[in-house]
Formats: C-alpha cells, structure tokens, sequence
C-alpha cells in the first residue's frame, strides 16, 4: 500500500513554499494529531492482507516516530521518482500523479491519505471484486456531514463528470481507501496526457484536478468499475471535515461518541480544516478518540 505525507512543520518547508510564491494555509501541511501514526495503527489492526507500505514525501522528511529501516516500511523521497523539471512540488495532485513509478510497488496497491482510519477489519474483496472490477463508493449518493449542516458539494465548479451520475451533477471523490493497479494507472494517464501534462507541471494544486477522479472515469469507460450499493456507503464509510466552529465541533462529537456503540464504519475520514486557528476543546475530542481506539503501538514505531 502507499501513503503520501509532508511535515509543514519541517524546518524549511514554508519557507520553501513561500519562496516558490504561495502561502498555503497551515492546516494544508499540519498534523494536529499525529493522525498519519493513528492512520498506520488502523492498518496494522484491521488490514492484514497489507504485505509492504511505501511512504512518499519530500526529502529528508521521515516521521520522527517511524522506523524507515522496518521490513515492512519502504520510503521514497520525491526526487527518488519525480522528474527533475517538476520539483520542488507541494502539488499533492503532482505527487499523485506519480504513485505508480514507485520501486518495488506491486502491480496492485491499496493507496491511502493520511487522514484516513480504519476502524473495522477489512479484505481485499471491500475494494474490488472477484471480476476485478473496483468497487467504488460513488459520493454522489450522500455526504453526512454536508446534508446535515446544509452544505453541498455534488455541483462543486470544475468537478469531473463520472458518467452514470445524475443529469448535470458532478462527483467530488469519496474520501476512502482505493485499490489501483498501476498499468491501468499508467492507462489513465495516457488517455488523459495533456491534463496530467498541467497537474503535473503546477507547483501547487488547484481545483479539482484529482487523479483518483480520472481514475474513476477511465475505470468507468473500460468497464472497471462497479458502484458500491447506497446501502452499504451509507453503513461503511463516514467523512467529517473538521472545523473550529461550535457547531462542528458538537457535532463531531457526537460522531465519534457514536462510532463506539452499535455498527461502526468501516472507513472514517478525518480532514483538518481547522485553519490557522488551534482549538484546544476540539483538539481534545479528536485526541481522546484515537488514544481509545488505537491504543497499542505498530511494529514499525520506534
């Protein structure tokens, strides 16, 4: 599996950033909670079919908690595998871009975010089938937090059309892990050169030039893909955006108070938008999650 991850905290990373001419919110680059450690502790729990993790960042970082020399940790750095002409990138649609080139990746790799847990144990056949059709869990069906607080990104500008999709919609990708193989990742970017041409050569990410979006179309049109039942979205995956307003706070609460009694998720997202503004209450809530349920170290901490 892979992980792409930066340190914006890293000595000379921001000004890194600031002098190729962008100033990037803080929560863009910062773990409040160390949640990547969580994230991998979720792996080691309840994905036992995950043989080698290929971590990709920016050189030298490392997580100070993390034994790069373990069996199972393989780290790549950025100028390992990105064209010179592209770097430095802090474009994590760019460094996307670039999953498949990684050495020593398998043919087919499960491809995670650092704000990704798993909160219940899964196998290979919740991502794809045994027709080797990936199993996609279409975000176009329904987005918790969003209907709850009124918000709504189906229609978000610049969205790519999935096909199958409500007339006119637009899909923005469902934040869960994702199995790829990497000749049709390759595929995918031959069908689509002159746009990945422009993701690639963009130092930073603009809107909504996700690969995994070209992925799922270039699935789709070689009928690779296959959507999950709303059903089992509903039941299996859960993404909450977290912000330092009261009202998200409250209800963040509640949805991680919930995740311990009854049917939990499989999959959870947790995304710090918390912008520049720290929150010592909210900060607390996600902490106390993830110190209950993910108490015992991977083998690959220090």
């Amino acid at each position: 599996m892979v992980y792409t991850w930066v340190d914006g905290r890293w000595p000379g990373y921001q000004e890194a950033i600031r002098a190729a001419g962008a100033d990037i919110d803080a929560s863009r680059w910062t773990d409040n909670w160390s949640l990547f450690k969580y994230s991998l502790r979720s792996v080691s729990r309840y994905l036992p079919f995950v043989r080698r993790i290929h971590l990709f960042t920016a050189r030298p970082q490392v997580p100070p908690w993390l034994d790069p020399r373990h069996p199972k940790i393989r780290l790549h750095h950025h100028d390992e595998v990105i064209e010179p002409e592209y770097l430095p990138t802090f474009n994590s649609n760019a460094i996307e871009a670039h999953l498949h080139r990684l050495p020593g990746l398998a043919e087919r790799f499960l491809y995670m975010n650092d704000d990704y847990l798993v909160l219940k144990k899964a196998a290979v056949s919740d991502f794809v089938t045994a027709e080797g059709r990936m199993r996609h869990f279409n975000n176009v069906h329904y987005d918790l937090e969003r209907r709850i607080l009124g918000l709504d990104w189906f229609d978000a500008p610049g969205g790519i059309p999935l096909g199958g999709l409500i007339a006119g919609q637009r899909a923005v990708e469902s934040h869960v892990p994702m199995l790829l193989t990497k000749s049709h990742y390759a595929a995918m970017q031959r069908r689509f050169a002159r746009e990945f041409e422009a993701i690639k050569a963009s130092r930073f990410e603009r809107a909504c030039e996700f690969p995994s979006l070209y992925y799922l179309r270039h699935l789709r049109a070689e009928g690779l893909l296959v959507d999950v039942p709303w059903r089992e979205f509903l039941a299996e995956r859960l993404q909450f955006g977290v912000r330092n307003e009261l009202r998200w706070r409250l209800l963040l609460d509640l949805l991680l108070s919930a995740t311990q009694v009854g049917r939990r998720p499989r999959f959870m997202c947790l995304n710090d938008n918390m912008s520049r503004h720290d929150d010592a209450l909210l900060n607390s809530v996600v902490s106390r999650f993830l110190k209950r349920n993910f108490r015992d170290k991977a083998p690959w901490e220090r």
